[in-house]
């Protein structure tokens, strides 16, 4: 799906488009608190308290709940690709779409789970 994107944006002769996620959001020391209080309520059950992917819910699943604080997921994640992720979630694991969520709470949370990788680069 990502080639296809690039792809399209080749051939449409345009630059891909901007992140959803401000470089200040990303920085926000208040847009990472309110992302860490919505991670409490509606992420850490599968992705654990601290993000490390050791949430209570992931005896079920196929596969393993994303660990925000390795270096490999951190190193490969985007701010626009977290976004993404959480607005429409996974297909094909249990990463559900989180629509009732508003565009800035995403980003909010967007910033704390790529604030809890930064050691990890």
């Amino acid at each position: 799906m990502l080639a296809m994107l690039a792809l399209s944006t080749v051939i449409a002769g345009c630059e891909p488009a901007p992140s959803p996620v401000s470089d200040e959001r990303l920085a926000s020391s208040e847009a990472r608190a309110h992302g860490a209080v919505l991670f409490a309520e509606h992420c850490a059950l599968c992705h654990g308290s601290k993000g490390e992917g050791q949430g209570q819910r992931r005896a079920g699943f196929a596969s393993r709940a994303a660990d925000f604080t390795s270096s490999a997921w951190r190193n490969d994640a985007t701010a626009s690709q977290v976004f993404e992720t959480i607005h429409n979630g996974k297909p094909g694991t249990s990463m559900p779409a989180w629509r009732s969520l508003s565009d800035d709470d995403i980003a909010d949370l967007t910033a704390y789970v790529l604030s809890l990788g930064e050691g990890a680069r």
